[in-house]
């Protein structure tokens, strides 16, 4: 690895590019030993890279992964982005349709978009459905106490298709 930043460091010089080295990190997992290794001696351009637990959380390509390939804190995050909506959404000033938009369009996509790759329990696909429903019958304007059944609507009386989390799921 010293190896190869010595390289990129050469690279970056040689093709005038600026390196913002204070934002590189670094984190290393032996998985022979199941233990953390050491990358104290990871540098660019002579600059030491800020280390990571392997253990803790970091976003790669926009999702919350760990080096030794946990999931949980993107699990978290979608939980807790959920229970945030959902609060945001009691008592709105929006028509039914409009604060359905947005869940779809601010809430749904924070799930979807790391879905494949994270590993989801049924339980917790439960659970997250569970705040989505809230969700909805804040949209609809209904009390929290409602029962949660489903109930049918044709689309010309404002009916949508309900999206559950596994249904997502699925799709991705």
């Amino acid at each position: 690895m010293r190896h190869l930043l010595k390289r990129l460091g050469k690279f970056a010089t040689w093709a005038g590019m600026e390196l913002c080295v204070p934002k590189c990190e670094a984190t290393a997992w032996n998985f022979r030993t199941g233990a953390a290794a050491s990358t104290v001696d990871f540098k660019i351009l002579g600059a030491r890279l800020t280390e990571l637990d392997p253990n803790s959380a970091f976003k790669y390509l926009g999702i919350r992964l760990s080096c030794n390939g946990g999931t949980a804190a993107e699990i978290e995050h979608v939980m807790n982005h959920a229970k945030g909506a959902a609060a945001k959404f009691k008592g709105h000033p929006y028509r039914w349709d409009q604060a359905l938009g947005a869940v779809r369009a601010a809430v749904h996509p924070v799930f979807t978009y790391g879905s494949s790759v994270t590993g989801w329990t049924r339980r917790q696909l439960g659970t997250l459905g569970e705040k989505w429903g809230l969700m909805m019958k804040r949209c609809w304007e209904l009390t929290d106490g409602h029962p949660s059944a489903p109930f049918l609507v044709p689309s010309e009386q404002g009916g949508v298709q309900k999206h559950t989390p596994a249904r997502l799921a699925a799709k991705t």
